[in-house]
């Protein structure tokens, strides 16, 4: 299967309209934005000679040819290059969960989807995994810090996205619709009264630890079963992701 990237794009918010059209004509449908804010202070700013402004990330996925062309798009079309402009990046996305997923994020694309949950077993592995959820704010972080947990510690694809269901819907979030990555989760909801908001999180590949993975699904389980409240789930999970690794034993006779 062809290689697949995310593409970033972190632009001043009067740009929004003219990246997003750009990314559409070139075929691209599926695409997230979220406003953003730096983290630069005003006394690194005014050192800068910059001035405070509002962002927007734009995020689509798309295979890696495509990505190489809009990004020299971008140069030569949106003059992305020039100072204030916005910068635009790649990840490599080493596969993506279920066929219907993939269909989703490369909607009009040219690629050939398989029945597989991977995508060819010859591609690299890659060091980072991405995480990305669109969720209400306070509880997003119980969920999003489950699955990362899951994702960092071999969890299986399915189950991350099956035990973020059940946390969901067991914390009250409503329309919760979860497309799972094996380096990526994108997710939309939201709660009564309550606007949706984004979140985007590098999470680095680590290694597998199945005791934590066992104890993030035990409490998704307690969670359904009504037996924790938020201040109980979060103890449990900072205690789960807390688990020790235990080297082997060595047995003397």
């Amino acid at each position: 299967m062809n290689d697949i990237r995310l593409l970033m794009i972190i632009t001043p918010r009067e740009f929004e309209s003219a990246y997003e059209d750009f990314l559409k004509a070139d075929g691209i449908a599926a695409i997230f934005s979220t406003p953003c804010q730096g983290t630069a202070g005003k006394s690194i700013l005014d050192l800068l000679g910059l001035a405070q402004s509002e962002k927007v990330l734009i995020a689509a996925m798309m295979t890696k040819p495509h990505a190489a062309k809009l990004m020299r798009g971008m140069i030569y079309k949106l003059g992305i290059n020039m100072p204030g402009n916005g910068i635009a990046l790649t990840l490599p996305i080493s596969s993506i969960g279920g066929a219907s997923c993939m269909k989703y994020l490369m909607e009009n694309q040219n690629i050939i989807i398989g029945g597989g949950s991977d995508m060819d077993d010859r591609q690299p592995v890659f060091p980072f995994d991405l995480l990305v959820a669109i969720t209400e704010r306070g509880h997003v972080e119980l969920v999003m810090d489950a699955g990362q947990t899951l994702l960092e510690n071999g969890g299986e694809v399915f189950r991350v996205q099956q035990t973020m269901e059940i946390m969901a819907a067991s914390l009250g979030v409503q329309d919760f619709h979860v497309y799972v990555l094996t380096n990526g989760i994108f997710a939309s909801a939201h709660r009564p009264g309550q606007d949706a908001s984004s979140l985007l999180r590098h999470v680095p590949t680590v290694s597998t630890h199945l005791g934590r993975v066992e104890a993030v699904n035990e409490l998704s389980r307690e969670l359904a079963a009504g037996n924790l409240d938020m201040a109980q789930a979060e103890q449990r999970l900072q205690a789960a992701r807390a688990l020790p690794r235990v080297g082997p034993r060595v047995c003397r006779r």
